[in-house]
């Protein structure tokens, strides 16, 4: 695992896009490590942007998972200067308790809203909801 798999841009003819990432395919590795990524949900910007979101962990277990979001510009590569290098991870559960973005929408151009569950000690595993600033 450890990579983030997108696979998006095809032909009008369902062919992939030669021009979007490496012949119509992206791979993004959040790391360090061996990770496990997770993508649950797609946003496009209107400047033609995609924002993507899920989860991170540091292993393929789903151990102490995160909030990701990942943003791609519209040529698929990675946009370096979105959070770092391209990635956001959000610890939203407090110690290594797992938290997981289920859908992600834009709330404006400059405004995206995940949703996910994040556990929690006294409640276990709760609603979560988390609004980013994802432009200017």
């Amino acid at each position: 695992m450890g990579s983030v798999r997108c696979v998006f841009g095809t032909g009008p003819d369902g062919s992939l896009d030669p021009g979007f990432g490496d012949r119509g395919r992206v791979l993004a590795d959040v790391g360090p490590g061996s990770t496990d990524e997770d993508l649950a949900g797609l946003a496009l910007q209107p400047d033609g942007r995609i924002l993507a979101g899920g989860s991170t962990a540091p292993t393929a277990f789903g151990q102490d998972s995160d909030f990701l979001l990942a943003r791609f510009r519209d040529d698929g590569a990675l946009d370096r200067s979105f959070g770092r290098d391209g990635f956001v991870v959000t610890k939203t559960a407090p110690g290594d308790a797992d938290d997981e973005i289920f859908d992600i929408a834009l709330q404006s151009p400059t405004r995206l809203v995940a949703a996910g569950e994040c556990d929690q000690p006294t409640t276990g595993r709760d609603v979560c909801l988390a609004r980013y600033r994802v432009g200017r």
